[in-house]
């Protein structure tokens, strides 16, 4: 599994990822300040799991039809350390339950929401 990291995730997140192993690139690298659905077409094109923080995705794949061939990780998470996001995430990809292709998921420091995405 690949990662597009938004531009609103925290560094220490891609560089904890990076140092596992995970393919993961980051949009404010080469393509700072496109818009949500330039980062969906981009997550597409590299066939690559959205990570944000930024709810506004899922509006655009239920109500506006966006197509999503990965799938998308929100972290919906108020205040948290530095460390927090990448080790929850890293956590959660060690688990044989959870899938993220084909989903939305909602990721909180207390539970994982899933919700299908249908082409």
């Amino acid at each position: 599994m690949k990662f597009l990291a938004d531009e609103n995730i925290p560094l220490r997140l891609i560089t904890q990822l990076q140092e596992k192993g995970w393919d993961i690139k980051y949009v404010g690298a080469k393509n700072a300040g496109i818009e949500d659905e330039e980062v969906l077409d981009l997550a597409n094109q590299e066939n690559r799991v959205l990570l944000t923080f930024d709810s506004d995705f899922g509006e655009l794949i239920f109500r506006k039809g966006k197509v999503v061939k990965t799938g998308i990780i929100y972290f919906r998470l108020d205040q948290f350390l530095p460390d927090e996001p990448g080790t929850l995430l890293l956590t959660l990809l060690e688990e044989d339950s959870i899938d993220f292709l084909g989903k939305i998921s909602v990721v909180t420091k207390e539970n994982v929401r899933q919700r299908k995405i249908t082409e």
